[in-house]
């Protein structure tokens, strides 16, 4: 979901015959080159030129995105003096920024981590153990052929990025988590594959990049576009919703709630 737009270029494909995903604009939504959707998109101006599809509903009108469900203002106050940094010292920088590149692998255990950036490149991974939360107010950056989280499940590793900054994926990295970012633009290219659900400010996706709104599995590539099956098309349900009444996401943050904060509960069912 996006506060403004949502751009593809290139030969994105966002979501796939049996994973379909749901793209929501508050503004404009474009595609260009041979970009993919399969799934739905609901934003105030649809542009598709080129090859680019969307294979699924296609809605014109405002999603009507709250600018900030979650005011992450007093969470920052709350959260850079009393977190569980102390589990990670050793790789957060004197800017308070979590750093991992050159092959390293960082396990990080259930708990609120405060840091003012995060960068992993080099082939680095991160590795979610438990429910994470990584309240961030700085950028993000996730590059080269690191990996975050990317055996899943999404609801391990949680971002909120409270900053007015660019979280980008980029090269072949990797990444399985839920991103809340309503101040950020989110830029996903190369051959980035991710496995998210976002609310972000505006979203680029560009180059080859592969993104999945659902399900705890990096996504594959399809083998060709436009390959659609006819039974396969048929799957996506016309790209809405899932059908099936069930049980979502279920989680508050912050989690564990210090200081007298009171916590957001969060529930999906449909």
């Amino acid at each position: 979901a996006s506060l403004n737009y949502i751009s593809l270029a290139g030969t994105v494909q966002a979501g796939a015959t049996d994973r379909p995903v749901q793209l929501c604009a508050n503004g404009a939504f474009t595609a260009t080159g041979t970009s993919d959707v399969y799934g739905g998109v609901q934003a105030q101006t649809i542009a598709k030129t080129g090859q680019a599809a969307v294979h699924g509903q296609e809605t014109l009108s405002s999603a009507g995105l709250p600018a900030a469900p979650i005011d992450l203002a007093p969470l920052v106050a709350a959260y850079a003096s009393s977190n569980d940094n102390a589990r990670i010292a050793a790789h957060i920088s004197a800017s308070g920024a979590l750093n991992l590149a050159s092959q390293t692998t960082l396990e990080i255990t259930t708990g609120v981590y405060f840091l003012n950036g995060l960068v992993i490149d080099g082939g680095a991974s991160l590795v979610a153990k438990g429910k994470v939360q990584l309240l961030i107010n700085g950028p993000v950056k996730i590059a080269g052929s690191s990996s975050v989280n990317s055996a899943g499940p999404a609801a391990n590793l949680y971002l909120f990025i409270a900053a007015s900054t660019t979280m980008t994926v980029l090269g072949t990295a990797s990444a399985v988590t839920r991103i809340y970012a309503p101040s950020s633009r989110l830029e996903l290219g190369g051959g980035a594959r991710l496995a998210l659900c976002a609310y972000v400010r505006e979203a680029q996706l560009h180059g080859t990049a592969l993104a999945l709104g659902s399900g705890d599995a990096l996504p594959v590539a399809l083998a060709s576009k436009g390959g659609t099956t006819a039974a396969a098309a048929s799957a996506l349900a016309l790209g809405g919703p899932d059908g099936a009444f069930k049980l979502g996401e279920v989680y508050a943050f912050p989690n564990p709630a210090v200081k007298g904060q009171v916590p957001t509960i969060h529930v999906e069912a449909g």
